[in-house]
């Protein structure tokens, strides 16, 4: 039996406050006891009446340290009886109207439900609830620790009869059975309990800040004074977010928490002080995904004893205003400042009260969020958070997918370049949507995914090279630059195009162009009617058309009609025909646009995959995820797999079939370029085991900073063009690492990655009359576009004793009798040689093309990866003091690890040439780009340490692999050209040349060759599944290059495999 001392001896000499809890205590250890709850009881029942027996409560409270009170519920729930300790806050107003919130809700909100109560005091809300509602399990929780002992006291107090014995409801349970109190920092006590969830969090809780923080910290144990205890009940400090500056940072730290402990129909009930402003409260739920309903308000005095001195602070270093009443009947707010005037001079000022209820519609993907969001590294991010929406479709769409971003970063640390073609997934995606909705036989391989329609349509057109274009009178506009429409573009004639099809035939007929872009009006889409005409009619005049279905295309449940889809699901597409289409109808983030086509005629769409290597490169990744999430949502609620049978079977009937010959054959430059090495390696069959040490991205983890950046852009909701415009730290960067001063923003140029915007420069120097001046050994893809695009090529030898670098005497040389020449540099770094320009040398070049009146492409985008940290800036300052026009282009793929994301820009002082870049055809960067980029551009400019410490350890790791892999090409009888920085390293097989060699190619037949540069890839292809950039590709005789910037498992891989290829060459050879 638990004994504690008789209630005369404990009142016979006044204790103090800790000798009156200690008492306490001792009862509560004898009430847990089955042994003494009876004399416990009776000892609680006499202290009771001592008490209302006083002449003055407040004497004895004072006395004694303890009191008692009774609160009636009414409607038959009874009255409650309750100790009350000195340390505790005292049911008032706020309690009293919080409780009359929940009253609001029926019973069965709460009925068998599990629920906490943040903030219980001395419990009698919990304990209220508990009796009315009779839910499952009522956890009260409060960090005080003399709260949760008073609140347990109080819980048998009232579920206990006068001889000890449990008072039972009519379930047969007691209220000890369906209420626990516990000591928790708000939820800390659930998450404790793995696997618990929660129905509902209720609270009512600090919103004031302390006036001493860090006494605050310092308070919540048995040993503190009741009066540090109390101000727990007062005050708060801040939490890290954004709403500490209203006082509200507690209140957002049980919300965050809730989410994590809350079923997915579970909700939040908070008692919120309305001082901070309706918009503030509420907003701190909306932000956070909530939908909120108000279920009560009234108004309240603001009690004496809370210092709102902390209020006043914010008020006179912000904006923001609070909201303080004069006296409770008052209509009109005054501010926090005025208020504490007003009351210091004896008046009385009130603030509103309301109860909230909160619930979270994508509770699932809101999770997601914030476990991403609650890390350290990501902290600062809780500010930009914004998941407010009044349109539920569009709040669904952006929380699923920042649920998506936030697992992609949280699982990987790169952003992967992807295929030429478009992500494998999102392309099955779109064909599993279109097979699903419009029962039309669409396979992945059919499908391209491209940044824009005007890509794809600027790709077809240089493909083909027609000679006259009708374009829809709606879509010239948006396909083709302005200044083009009406004229030659790509060497074609651009005319307007009336939409109804009738009229457009009747042109067709008349003009017999080679290519025809097309819309159909609405009624034509409803009712399919002169669509086959129009297909009869173009393929009899050998006539390409490209069917724009954009406008009766949508993501959604009920995508509407679509005529050629639909024709699609009863006949052949014509080979003649590809449908495209733009997703452009995003509400979510404006101008987040895709487009992808579909064709049944394979060549052209291996055709356009080539052409796009050489124009926009690839398609930036995260659209594509934004877009593929949106797929994966909608079939996963379809049976498609099991409704498929039948439309898979058409659809493998008539994958391939014959290309019409009459159709105009590919261009001779786009022949041309499609024969070299960047092209013809994708002719290799490769699959999953294949080690690419060709492949000339950066596939190393991003920085921090890149991939926050990144999810900000996506997590705000708002960003004005100065937050995400990335030009002034653009230049600021170019003045720091290059000396280039002088410009601005006008002379500057965006583009989604450095290829569009080189192909931009192609056309315009072939329009010029110009020529491309190569050194001998450059970057293959630019060599290859310079061809796709027609423009005059030159190239200018270079020697092994200079790195293959370009010299002032060779370049002399080879400029003589050039008109126009335009020189292309990879600088300071080199691709494919990872050597290093000089400023010294760099000047000198530049002397030799303003001697022969030409031109400057200075391609920074392997700037920054030397492998000596310490190199001086590289100075281009010359390059303002001469008469050489230039031009300038940089990105993030390289040194950011940042191919997937595609950013670049371009930097001149020839106006008509930034005029024409800016009209490029070629789709730009998104905003939310620009934003992540210039985030990334501010923390190298800063010299930020976390980014400073990130590139360094990719700099390290990449010397250190060029010296393995240097290493071991040696050992393997490579001579290896040793690089000063960059991605890559070139190597000659000395040691193979000349020898002939045996192997079986993937169709069974055994080839035998000599090796060289060329053959040797071959060779090491075949025999090792290694791929490596030939000869060829490099334009250095006998020089193969090597990619550092891989996967480790790859470059382990690679090693092997070329030590395996050595000793398989050394036991056929010799």
């Amino acid at each position: 039996m638990t004994s504690f001392r008789p209630v005369e001896t404990f009142l016979s000499d006044p204790p103090s406050s800790s000798a009156s809890y200690s008492y306490f205590k001792e009862l509560l250890s004898a009430l847990r006891s089955n042994d003494g709850r009876m004399e416990a009881i009776k000892a609680l029942r006499t202290l009771e009446k001592r008490f209302a027996e006083a002449e003055s409560a407040d004497d004895f409270q004072k006395k004694y340290h303890f009191s008692f009170s009774k609160i009636d519920l009414g409607a038959d729930h009874g009255v409650i009886h309750l100790l009350q300790l000195p340390s505790i806050f005292a049911p008032e107003e706020w309690s009293y109207t919080f409780y009359e919130g929940l009253s609001r809700f029926s019973p069965a909100s709460f009925e068998d439900k599990t629920v906490a109560e943040l903030g219980c005091g001395n419990g009698w809300i919990t304990i209220a609830l508990a009796r009315r509602t009779r839910p499952r399990k009522i956890f009260g929780l409060d960090i005080n620790p003399k709260a949760i002992t008073c609140a347990e006291i109080n819980l048998y107090l009232n579920s206990v009869g006068d001889n000890g014995e449990a008072i039972l409801d009519e379930e047969g349970q007691a209220l000890w059975d369906r209420v626990e109190f516990a000591e928790s920092d708000l939820l800390s006590h659930v998450t404790q309990k793995k696997g618990l969830k929660l129905d509902r969090v209720v609270g009512c809780i600090p919103q004031v800040l302390s006036p001493d923080p860090q006494a605050l910290l310092r308070k919540a144990t048995e040993a503190a004074s009741d009066q540090a205890l109390y101000d727990l009940s007062n005050y708060t400090e801040a939490h890290g977010y954004l709403e500490d500056q209203f006082g509200l940072g507690l209140i957002a730290k049980a919300v965050e928490q809730s989410v994590a402990c809350l079923r997915p129909s579970g909700s939040i009930i908070f008692n919120l002080g309305g001082r901070p402003g309706t918009k503030v409260l509420e907003g701190l739920f909306m932000r956070r995904g909530f939908h909120i309903d108000k279920v009560w308000s009234t108004r309240v005095v603001q009690a004496g004893d809370t210092d709102i001195q902390a209020l006043v602070e914010i008020e006179e270093s912000s904006p923001h205003r609070f909201e303080f009443y004069m006296g409770t009947d008052s209509r009109e707010s005054i501010s926090a400042k005025t208020a504490q005037a007003y009351a210091a001079a004896g008046g009385t000022i009130a603030h509103s009260l309301s109860v909230y209820e909160a619930t979270l519609p994508s509770h699932e993907q809101v999770a997601k969020i914030l476990d991403y969001l609650s890390t350290p590294a990501n902290k600062k991010l809780h500010e930009a958070l914004d998941l407010s929406s009044n349109d539920p479709q569009v709040y669904s769409e952006r929380v699923r997918f920042l649920a998506h971003l936030a697992e992609t970063f949280q699982t990987t640390q790169s952003l992967p370049y992807g295929d030429t073609q478009g992500v494998p997934e999102l392309r099955e995606n779109i064909a599993r949507f279109v097979r699903t909705f419009y029962r039309a036989p669409v396979a992945m391989s059919q499908i391209l995914v491209a940044p824009s329609r005007s890509d794809i349509v600027t790709n077809i057109i240089s493909l083909y090279q027609p000679r006259r274009v009708l374009v829809d009178q709606d879509l010239v506009h948006r396909l083709i630059p302005a200044h083009y429409q009406g004229r030659l573009w790509l060497g074609s004639e651009i005319l307007e195009a009336p939409r109804r099809l009738e009229l457009l035939e009747d042109l067709v007929e008349t003009l017999e162009p080679e290519l025809v872009i097309a819309c159909l009006t609405d009624f034509e889409n409803e009712s399919g009617v002169g669509l086959g005409n129009l297909f009869a009619v173009t393929a009899k005049k050998n006539c390409r058309l490209i069917l724009d279905i954009s406008n009766y295309f949508d993501l959604s449940s009920d995508p509407g009609s679509s005529a050629a889809l639909q024709y699609m699901s009863h006949h052949t597409l014509p080979d003649h025909v590809h449908l495209i289409c733009g997703l452009v109808k995003n509400r979510v983030y404006s101008d987040l646009q895709l487009a992808f086509l579909i064709s049944e005629n394979q060549s052209v769409i291996e055709a356009l995959v080539s052409a796009a290597e050489f124009s926009y490169s690839r398609t930036p990744f995260l659209m594509q995820e934004y877009y593929n999430k949106i797929l994966r949502d909608l079939l996963s609620f379809h049976m498609t797999q099991a409704r498929e049978s039948q439309v898979i079977s058409i659809k493998e009937a008539r994958v391939d079939h014959n290309t019409n010959p009459k159709l105009g054959p590919l261009a001779k430059n786009a022949r041309l370029a499609f024969s070299h090495p960047c092209i013809t390696r994708n002719q290799f069959p490769m699959s999953a085991s294949t080690v690419r040490l060709d492949y000339g991205e950066n596939c190393l983890a991003i920085p921090s900073n890149l991939s926050h950046g990144i999810y900000e852009a996506y997590v705000r909701r708002e960003i004005s063009f100065d937050e995400y415009d990335p030009s002034p730290e653009i230049l600021a960067n170019l003045k720091r690492d290059y000396q280039i001063t002088g410009l601005d923003e006008s002379q500057l140029v965006l583009g989604a990655g450095v290829a569009p915007l080189f192909a931009g420069l192609l056309i315009h120097i072939k329009q010029i009359g110009g020529t491309l001046v190569f050194p001998r050994g450059a970057y293959g893809e630019f060599v290859a576009a310079a061809q796709f695009f027609g423009v005059g090529l030159a190239h200018c030898e270079t020697y092994e004793a200079d790195k293959f670098k370009l010299t002032p005497k060779g370049l002399h040389k080879c400029l003589q009798g050039i008109q126009k020449p335009w020189v292309f540099i990879n600088g300071p770094t080199v691709n494919p040689t990872g050597a290093a320009y000089s400023s010294t040398e760099l000047d000198e070049i530049a002397n030799v093309i303003e001697a022969h009146d030409g031109g400057l492409i200075f391609d920074s985008i392997f700037g920054g990866l030397n492998f000596k940290g310490d190199r001086e800036p590289i100075s281009l300052k010359h390059l303002a003091t001469r008469d050489v026009p230039w031009v300038f282009l940089g990105g993030a793929s390289k040194l950011f690890a940042a191919g997937g994301l595609r950013f670049g820009y371009a930097l001149s002082d020839v106006p008509e040439l930034i005029q024409w870049l800016h009209q490029n055809p070629f789709e730009g960067p998104h905003f939310t780009i620009q934003y992540a980029i210039k985030k990334v551009l501010a923390a190298y400019q800063s010299r930020d340490p976390e980014l400073v410490s990130s590139l360094g350890q990719q700099r390290l790791l990449l010397a250190e692999r060029a010296a393995i892999l240097g290493s071991c090409l040696r050992e393997c009888g490579w001579r290896v050209l040793e690089p000063d920085g960059g991605l890559f390293l070139i190597a000659k097989p000395d040691a193979y040349m000349g020898k002939e060699f045996l192997f079986t190619d993937n169709s069974g037949q055994e080839q035998k060759v000599v090796l060289d540069g060329v053959e040797l890839v071959k060779s090491l292809f075949f025999t090792e599944n290694l791929l490596i950039n030939d000869s060829k590709w490099t334009g250095i005789d006998g020089y193969c290059r090597f990619v550092l910037s891989v996967t480790q498992e790859d470059f382990d891989q690679g090693l092997a495999r070329l030590r395996s290829f050595h000793k398989r060459v050394l036991e056929k050879c010799n």
